[in-house]
Protein backbone atom coordinates (compact mmCIF):
# COMPACT_ATOMS: atom_id res chain seq x y z
CA UNK A 1 0.00 0.00 0.00
CA UNK A 2 1.54 3.51 -1.01
CA UNK A 3 2.67 6.46 1.64
CA UNK A 4 -0.49 8.32 0.76
CA UNK A 5 -3.13 5.47 1.34
CA UNK A 6 -1.87 4.76 4.31
CA UNK A 7 -1.90 8.45 5.67
CA UNK A 8 -5.79 8.71 4.10
CA UNK A 9 -6.47 5.66 6.35
CA UNK A 10 -4.60 7.02 9.52
CA UNK A 11 -6.53 10.42 9.23
CA UNK A 12 -9.91 8.44 8.72
CA UNK A 13 -9.11 7.20 11.93
CA UNK A 14 -8.42 10.17 13.64
CA UNK A 15 -11.84 11.54 12.17
CA UNK A 16 -13.77 8.86 13.97
CA UNK A 17 -14.09 9.88 17.73
CA UNK A 18 -14.74 5.73 18.42
CA UNK A 19 -12.10 4.83 16.23
CA UNK A 20 -9.29 7.59 17.97
CA UNK A 21 -10.56 5.72 21.33
CA UNK A 22 -10.41 2.25 20.57
CA UNK A 23 -6.59 2.81 19.30
CA UNK A 24 -6.04 5.14 22.63
CA UNK A 25 -7.29 1.83 24.11
CA UNK A 26 -5.31 -0.73 22.55
CA UNK A 27 -1.99 0.96 22.79
CA UNK A 28 -2.55 1.72 26.57
CA UNK A 29 -3.44 -2.10 27.26
CA UNK A 30 -0.46 -3.02 24.68
CA UNK A 31 1.99 -0.76 27.49
CA UNK A 32 0.28 -1.66 30.66
CA UNK A 33 0.23 -5.29 29.71
CA UNK A 34 4.03 -5.22 28.90
CA UNK A 35 4.55 -3.23 31.96
CA UNK A 36 2.72 -5.61 34.27
CA UNK A 37 4.22 -8.78 32.87
CA UNK A 38 7.98 -7.61 32.50
CA UNK A 39 7.48 -5.65 36.02
CA UNK A 40 10.77 -7.64 37.49
CA UNK A 41 13.06 -6.92 34.58
CA UNK A 42 11.99 -3.09 34.50
CA UNK A 43 11.80 -2.42 37.80
CA UNK A 44 15.10 -3.57 38.15
CA UNK A 45 16.45 -2.32 35.32
CA UNK A 46 14.44 0.66 33.95
CA UNK A 47 13.50 1.60 37.70
CA UNK A 48 16.36 0.98 39.90
CA UNK A 49 15.11 0.47 43.83
CA UNK A 50 16.08 3.77 44.88
CA UNK A 51 13.97 6.39 46.02
CA UNK A 52 13.39 9.99 45.37
CA UNK A 53 10.92 11.35 48.36
CA UNK A 54 7.32 9.62 47.01
CA UNK A 55 9.02 8.04 44.20
CA UNK A 56 9.82 4.49 45.32
CA UNK A 57 9.04 0.71 44.40
CA UNK A 58 5.88 0.97 45.63
CA UNK A 59 5.00 3.96 44.39
CA UNK A 60 5.27 2.64 40.72
CA UNK A 61 3.55 -0.42 41.50
CA UNK A 62 0.62 1.48 42.61
CA UNK A 63 0.66 3.52 39.59
CA UNK A 64 0.50 0.26 37.40
CA UNK A 65 -2.76 -1.14 39.62
CA UNK A 66 -4.37 2.41 39.05
CA UNK A 67 -3.57 2.32 35.19
CA UNK A 68 -5.19 -1.02 34.86
CA UNK A 69 -8.55 0.74 36.51
CA UNK A 70 -7.52 3.53 33.84
CA UNK A 71 -8.15 0.59 31.46
CA UNK A 72 -11.59 -0.68 32.55
CA UNK A 73 -12.51 2.66 32.64
CA UNK A 74 -11.44 3.97 28.67
CA UNK A 75 -13.34 1.04 27.60
CA UNK A 76 -16.71 0.87 29.97
CA UNK A 77 -17.01 4.54 29.87
CA UNK A 78 -15.41 6.40 27.40
CA UNK A 79 -15.78 3.87 23.90
CA UNK A 80 -19.20 3.18 25.22
CA UNK A 81 -20.13 6.37 25.93
CA UNK A 82 -18.61 7.71 22.76
CA UNK A 83 -20.67 4.93 20.96
CA UNK A 84 -23.71 5.90 22.38
CA UNK A 85 -23.26 9.50 21.78
CA UNK A 86 -22.38 9.04 18.26
CA UNK A 87 -25.74 6.73 17.70
CA UNK A 88 -27.99 9.80 19.15
CA UNK A 89 -25.57 11.99 16.37
CA UNK A 90 -26.87 9.14 13.75
CA UNK A 91 -30.36 9.67 14.47
CA UNK A 92 -30.42 13.40 15.03
CA UNK A 93 -29.02 13.73 11.45
CA UNK A 94 -31.61 11.70 10.11
CA UNK A 95 -34.51 13.41 11.57
CA UNK A 96 -32.51 16.33 10.21
CA UNK A 97 -32.60 14.74 6.55
CA UNK A 98 -36.58 13.46 6.99
CA UNK A 99 -37.37 16.88 8.34
CA UNK A 100 -35.39 18.85 5.13
CA UNK A 101 -37.38 16.53 2.57
CA UNK A 102 -40.95 17.22 4.28
CA UNK A 103 -39.68 21.37 4.26
CA UNK A 104 -38.01 21.82 0.61
CA UNK A 105 -40.08 18.78 -1.06
CA UNK A 106 -42.42 21.43 -3.57
CA UNK A 107 -39.42 23.86 -3.70
CA UNK A 108 -37.87 24.41 -7.03
CA UNK A 109 -34.66 26.29 -7.10
CA UNK A 110 -30.62 25.34 -6.80
CA UNK A 111 -30.31 25.41 -2.98
CA UNK A 112 -33.40 23.46 -2.01
CA UNK A 113 -32.63 20.85 -4.79
CA UNK A 114 -28.92 20.52 -3.43
CA UNK A 115 -30.37 20.21 0.21
CA UNK A 116 -32.75 17.30 -0.87
CA UNK A 117 -30.42 15.64 -2.92
CA UNK A 118 -27.77 15.43 0.24
CA UNK A 119 -30.74 14.49 2.63
CA UNK A 120 -31.80 11.97 -0.21
CA UNK A 121 -27.89 10.26 -0.20
CA UNK A 122 -27.71 10.41 3.97
CA UNK A 123 -31.04 8.30 4.05
CA UNK A 124 -30.21 6.15 1.25
CA UNK A 125 -26.85 5.23 2.70
CA UNK A 126 -28.39 4.46 6.13
CA UNK A 127 -30.73 2.37 4.26
CA UNK A 128 -33.43 4.38 5.31
CA UNK A 129 -36.98 2.16 4.58
CA UNK A 130 -40.29 3.38 4.40
CA UNK A 131 -39.87 6.94 4.02
CA UNK A 132 -42.54 9.20 3.61
CA UNK A 133 -41.23 11.50 1.15
CA UNK A 134 -44.01 12.48 -1.02
CA UNK A 135 -44.04 15.28 -3.98
CA UNK A 136 -40.80 15.50 -3.58
CA UNK A 137 -39.48 18.22 -6.81
CA UNK A 138 -36.10 17.03 -8.34
CA UNK A 139 -36.71 18.16 -11.84
CA UNK A 140 -33.45 18.11 -13.53
CA UNK A 141 -31.57 16.53 -11.76
CA UNK A 142 -29.25 13.62 -11.76
CA UNK A 143 -30.42 10.98 -9.45
CA UNK A 144 -27.90 7.93 -9.35
CA UNK A 145 -27.90 4.59 -7.36
CA UNK A 146 -30.90 5.51 -5.80
CA UNK A 147 -31.72 1.75 -4.35
CA UNK A 148 -34.54 2.56 -1.66
CA UNK A 149 -37.30 -0.18 -0.43
CA UNK A 150 -41.16 0.76 0.67
CA UNK A 151 -40.39 4.53 -0.06
CA UNK A 152 -43.87 6.70 -0.48
CA UNK A 153 -42.62 9.13 -3.35
CA UNK A 154 -46.67 10.22 -4.60
CA UNK A 155 -46.00 13.27 -6.81
CA UNK A 156 -42.35 12.67 -7.53
CA UNK A 157 -41.05 15.16 -10.01
CA UNK A 158 -37.73 14.33 -12.18
CA UNK A 159 -38.92 15.62 -15.74
CA UNK A 160 -35.35 16.34 -17.80
CA UNK A 161 -33.73 14.84 -15.14
CA UNK A 162 -31.57 11.77 -14.84
CA UNK A 163 -32.54 8.30 -13.32
CA UNK A 164 -29.89 5.56 -13.22
CA UNK A 165 -28.68 2.36 -11.89
CA UNK A 166 -31.27 2.31 -9.16
CA UNK A 167 -33.82 0.18 -8.15
CA UNK A 168 -37.25 0.86 -6.72
CA UNK A 169 -38.84 -1.86 -4.72
CA UNK A 170 -42.28 -1.83 -3.15
CA UNK A 171 -41.89 2.24 -3.61
CA UNK A 172 -45.23 4.18 -3.94
CA UNK A 173 -44.85 6.88 -6.66
CA UNK A 174 -48.17 6.99 -8.24
CA UNK A 175 -48.74 10.62 -10.40
CA UNK A 176 -45.27 10.87 -10.69
CA UNK A 177 -43.61 12.74 -13.85
CA UNK A 178 -40.74 11.40 -15.67
CA UNK A 179 -41.18 13.76 -18.39
CA UNK A 180 -37.79 13.96 -20.73
CA UNK A 181 -36.17 12.28 -18.28
CA UNK A 182 -33.13 9.56 -19.08
CA UNK A 183 -33.38 6.55 -17.21
CA UNK A 184 -31.19 3.91 -17.69
CA UNK A 185 -30.38 0.93 -15.87
CA UNK A 186 -33.32 1.22 -13.78
CA UNK A 187 -35.36 -1.57 -12.23
CA UNK A 188 -39.27 -0.80 -10.74
CA UNK A 189 -40.21 -3.96 -8.74
CA UNK A 190 -43.52 -4.00 -7.09
CA UNK A 191 -44.73 -0.46 -5.80
CA UNK A 192 -47.47 1.64 -7.90
CA UNK A 193 -46.48 3.91 -10.72
CA UNK A 194 -50.18 4.18 -11.55
CA UNK A 195 -50.50 7.20 -13.94
CA UNK A 196 -47.37 8.01 -13.96
CA UNK A 197 -45.99 10.39 -17.27
CA UNK A 198 -42.53 9.25 -18.54
CA UNK A 199 -43.66 11.51 -21.82
CA UNK A 200 -40.64 11.71 -24.57
CA UNK A 201 -38.15 10.08 -21.71
CA UNK A 202 -35.57 7.89 -23.32
CA UNK A 203 -35.15 4.17 -21.50
CA UNK A 204 -32.40 1.65 -21.71
CA UNK A 205 -31.82 -1.06 -19.55
CA UNK A 206 -35.42 -0.75 -17.63
CA UNK A 207 -37.40 -3.11 -16.35
CA UNK A 208 -40.87 -2.75 -14.87
CA UNK A 209 -41.71 -5.84 -12.93
CA UNK A 210 -44.67 -7.04 -10.55
CA UNK A 211 -45.35 -3.35 -10.46
CA UNK A 212 -48.56 -1.41 -11.13
CA UNK A 213 -48.47 0.53 -13.34
CA UNK A 214 -52.19 1.33 -15.18
CA UNK A 215 -52.75 4.16 -17.19
CA UNK A 216 -49.37 5.23 -17.47
CA UNK A 217 -47.95 7.68 -20.47
CA UNK A 218 -45.34 6.44 -22.56
CA UNK A 219 -46.32 8.70 -25.44
CA UNK A 220 -43.41 9.61 -27.68
CA UNK A 221 -40.99 7.79 -25.42
CA UNK A 222 -37.43 5.74 -27.01
CA UNK A 223 -37.69 3.16 -24.84
CA UNK A 224 -35.90 -0.30 -26.90
CA UNK A 225 -35.38 -2.98 -24.70
CA UNK A 226 -37.65 -2.09 -21.88
CA UNK A 227 -38.79 -5.32 -19.93
CA UNK A 228 -42.79 -5.18 -18.93
CA UNK A 229 -42.31 -8.59 -16.37
CA UNK A 230 -45.97 -9.60 -14.68
CA UNK A 231 -46.99 -5.90 -15.33
CA UNK A 232 -51.11 -4.73 -16.46
CA UNK A 233 -51.06 -2.95 -19.05
CA UNK A 234 -54.21 -1.62 -18.98
CA UNK A 235 -55.04 1.84 -20.13
CA UNK A 236 -51.17 2.61 -21.01
CA UNK A 237 -50.40 4.88 -24.07
CA UNK A 238 -48.04 3.89 -26.16
CA UNK A 239 -48.29 6.48 -29.19
CA UNK A 240 -45.63 7.76 -31.11
CA UNK A 241 -43.14 5.43 -28.96
CA UNK A 242 -40.34 3.33 -30.43
CA UNK A 243 -40.70 -0.39 -28.54
CA UNK A 244 -38.28 -1.63 -30.68
CA UNK A 245 -37.57 -5.26 -28.72
CA UNK A 246 -39.16 -4.79 -25.97
CA UNK A 247 -40.47 -7.39 -24.02
CA UNK A 248 -44.22 -7.66 -23.13
CA UNK A 249 -43.74 -11.70 -23.06
CA UNK A 250 -45.54 -11.89 -19.41
CA UNK A 251 -47.57 -8.51 -19.64
CA UNK A 252 -50.96 -8.64 -19.00
CA UNK A 253 -54.39 -6.66 -20.21
CA UNK A 254 -52.53 -5.76 -23.47
CA UNK A 255 -54.19 -3.89 -26.18
CA UNK A 256 -53.09 -4.34 -29.44
CA UNK A 257 -54.82 -1.76 -30.86
CA UNK A 258 -52.83 0.64 -28.49
CA UNK A 259 -49.67 -1.05 -29.16
CA UNK A 260 -50.34 -0.47 -32.65
CA UNK A 261 -49.97 3.73 -31.80
CA UNK A 262 -46.29 3.10 -31.62
CA UNK A 263 -43.79 4.80 -34.27
CA UNK A 264 -41.66 1.36 -34.37
CA UNK A 265 -42.66 -2.35 -33.14
CA UNK A 266 -39.68 -4.05 -34.78
CA UNK A 267 -38.85 -7.41 -33.12
CA UNK A 268 -40.62 -7.28 -29.74
CA UNK A 269 -41.24 -10.03 -27.56
CA UNK A 270 -44.93 -10.89 -27.54
CA UNK A 271 -47.06 -14.09 -27.81
CA UNK A 272 -48.13 -15.57 -31.02
CA UNK A 273 -51.52 -14.47 -31.19
CA UNK A 274 -51.21 -11.17 -30.10
CA UNK A 275 -48.72 -10.90 -32.85
CA UNK A 276 -50.94 -11.84 -35.54
CA UNK A 277 -52.95 -9.18 -34.52
CA UNK A 278 -50.15 -6.71 -34.28
CA UNK A 279 -49.42 -7.37 -37.89
CA UNK A 280 -52.46 -7.01 -39.09
CA UNK A 281 -52.62 -3.43 -37.62
CA UNK A 282 -48.85 -2.78 -38.41
CA UNK A 283 -48.31 -4.51 -41.44
CA UNK A 284 -44.52 -2.96 -41.29
CA UNK A 285 -43.36 -3.96 -38.18
CA UNK A 286 -40.48 -6.19 -38.56
CA UNK A 287 -40.82 -9.71 -36.55
CA UNK A 288 -38.93 -13.10 -36.79
CA UNK A 289 -41.24 -14.90 -39.72
CA UNK A 290 -40.54 -18.30 -38.55
CA UNK A 291 -42.40 -17.97 -35.74
CA UNK A 292 -45.54 -18.12 -37.26
CA UNK A 293 -44.82 -20.45 -39.74
CA UNK A 294 -46.82 -23.85 -39.33
CA UNK A 295 -45.18 -26.87 -37.78
CA UNK A 296 -43.79 -29.12 -39.91
CA UNK A 297 -42.24 -26.50 -42.56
Amino acid sequence: MSSSRKGMRALGVLDNPIKTAALIFILVVIFVFSITAGWGWVSGNVLPATTLGLYDRGFWENVLVEMHGMVVELAVVGILLLWLDGRRDKKKNLDQCREDLKNYARLDFPEAHLKKIGALKTLIEANEAGLDARYLHLSGRTLTEINIVGWNLIGLKINGGKLEASIFTGVDARSSNFVQCKIKNTTFEGGSLYRCKFEGARLRQVVFRNVRIESAEFTRCDMQSTVFDGVSLQGVKFEGANLDNCSFKSALDIDVHELSRAATLNHIAINDELLIQLIALRPDMKYQSRRLRPQGN
